[in-house]
């Protein structure tokens, strides 16, 4: 008899803390436009005490992802009694727009056991009040398998129309509105194309455009291709501004999606390239897609999954005091799969102008895990108008320690004296460097290098945000999920920069470009979880460069 009462009372203790957990709702905007928007909150019929109706923030900028308020859905909350939270969200852009989200939560109880009846909707008006037209019940669906969309139209100061598309989803408890712009693309349209040859715009972007195989080993599930290489490959294309000078792309890796990319920027006017690191195969931007070169090949890696050096036990990760952190079972698996390993390294140059020269280095010094990809540099001479600049790109160990970088660092120091560059041209750095911002290794990197970073401009903190980037969050990338649990969870690693022996810049910067998509840019409407990794098209952002020779 005291068995059937523990397990009666562990059931009912069960019950009780599942119920728990779902006592506070809360909503949340993401903000993928290029606007700042503000945010007023207001109740609505039955209200509760204002302490229970908690507001987070009320400014959201632009590319962001904010919680904006939360409220009980159990506690304090009376049987059959009804309440609304209403937030509006308006922006000087347009003084006469305002978008009202609001929830409605209805009292209920299971016999003794308290649960809401929670619904939430969308209205928007233009030089009026208002209505919330649209009410959706959290009850009824899941988070995954339904999304739901509503277009309009809001006019600016000048009387010019945006369109603009806000989706919406649901766990239950979590209510996330996104805004994005239609037709995105053109939004980006801010690089500045004044001067001359010797002005120079460049743009260097981490892709994450790794290999299907690679994807469906790391991510898992019957997709081979998550998250959505394809599609993305496709976008950022669409998504980059036609006037740039030079693209620095890593982790460029899988092939299908790196033509998918190299045919969208063609039809922009990017019309020359490197070969992709390690391949010794070209981009030639006439039609045919690629071309045998034998480029200025340094040194030669071939990949051997019988060396010493992929011994299991020296597999980690390692954080900025030194600490080693084991990578877990299923990673360790992967250094010991053949069809894991990439082939090539993932980085190219794309340029509008001429590429008169262009060499690689594929670094010698690597250890057991990234041994699985080439890890090296792509040299470029870019030819403006009669103005020379030599271009570098570069994407360095990744998660193995310092150690490591810092001879890559060495070799690829190396590697720009040996081509004798004259110093009174300009020698532009750029790629994912793997050294977080205002560190010690980022000065002992800088030193090594002899670079100078220029001025960062604008207010986003990190190239690869935790916190704000979907792929990022989302991926379900077990390796990710290592470096983010374990390490800083937001990191900027992504530069541009000069260097100090060469030609100097009278006038140079680094911005971070959130790059992300927001139009219905697929004929079949994917599912909500394939949306989450279109929206943000890369799990790190953009660093765009302007210098001025």
């Amino acid at each position: 008899m005291n068995i059937y009462i523990r397990l009666s009372f562990s059931t009912i203790c069960f019950y009780l803390s599942a119920f728990s957990l779902l006592n506070a709702a809360s909503v949340s905007f993401v903000n993928f436009t290029p606007y700042t928007f503000t945010i007023t909150f207001a109740q609505k019929k039955n209200q509760l005490p204002e302490d229970r109706f908690s507001k987070y923030v009320r400014l959201i900028k632009p590319w962001r992802r904010e919680k904006i308020c939360s409220f009980p859905k159990t506690s304090g909350i009376e049987n059959k009694k009804g309440y609304i939270f209403e937030e509006t969200v308006m922006s000087e852009t347009f003084p006469q727009a305002k978008i009202l989200l609001g929830q409605y939560l209805i009292g209920k109880k299971i016999g003794f056991i308290p649960i809401s009846d929670l619904w939430w909707g969308l209205g928007v008006a233009q030089g009026a009040e208002p209505y919330l037209t649209k009410w959706f019940n959290t009850n009824r669906y899941t988070w995954d398998k339904e999304a739901y969309q509503t277009y309009f139209v809001l006019i600016d100061e000048n009387n010019n129309a945006h369109h603009f598309l806000m989706r919406y989803r649901h766990t239950g408890d979590e209510i996330e509105y996104v805004l994005s712009g239609i037709n995105l693309p053109q939004l980006y349209q801010t690089v500045s194309t004044e001067g001359s040859p010797e002005k120079i715009n460049i743009l260097s972007w981490n892709l994450y455009l790794m290999t299907k195989k690679a994807m469906q080993i790391l991510i898992g599930g019957t997709e081979a291709d998550k998250p959505r290489v394809d599609i993305r490959s496709k976008l950022i294309a669409d998504a980059i501004d036609p006037n740039y000078d030079v693209l620095v792309f890593s982790e460029a890796w899988d092939g299908d999606a790196r033509k998918n990319l190299l045919t969208g920027l063609k039809n922009r006017g990017y019309r020359y390239a490197t070969c992709i690191l390690g391949s010794g195969y070209e981009w030639k931007g006439n039609g045919d897609l690629y071309r045998k070169k034998g480029v200025g090949l340094k040194h030669q890696w071939i990949i051997d999954f019988n060396d010493v050096r992929f011994d299991t036990d020296k597999l980690y990760t390692q954080a900025d005091d030194g600490t080693r952190i084991p990578l877990p079972h299923e990673i360790v698996q992967l250094a010991w799969r053949k069809d894991f390993a990439v082939g090539n390294g993932g980085i190219i140059i794309v340029s509008k102008w001429p590429i008169e020269d262009s060499a690689e280095l594929i670094y010698s010094k690597t250890t057991e895990w990234e041994g699985m990809t080439k890890k090296g540099c792509i040299y470029t001479k870019i030819n403006k108008e009669g103005k020379e600049y030599h271009i570098f790109g570069t994407h360095p160990q990744a998660v193995l320690g310092q150690g490591i970088r810092k001879e890559q660092f060495q070799e690829f120091r190396k590697f720009i004296n040996s081509l004798n560059i004259p110093h009174h041209e300009p020698v532009i750095l750029a790629g994912d460097f793997n050294v977080n911002k205002d560190t010690e290794e980022f000065r002992l990197m800088v030193n090594i290098l002899d670079v100078t970073l220029p001025k960062l401009k604008g207010t986003e903190k990190y190239t690869a945000d935790h916190s704000n980037n979907l792929l990022n969050v989302y991926s379900g990338n077990k390796f990710d999920a290592v470096l983010y649990n374990n390490l800083q969870p937001s990191v900027y690693l992504d530069y541009v920069f000069y260097s100090n022996n060469h030609q100097k810049p009278k006038q140079a910067f680094n911005k971070i470009r959130v790059m992300t998509y927001g139009s219905e840019s697929t004929p079949q409407s994917p599912s909500w979880s394939e949306y989450l990794k279109i929206y943000d098209l890369s799990d790190h952002y953009a660093i765009y460069a302007q210098m001025t020779f």
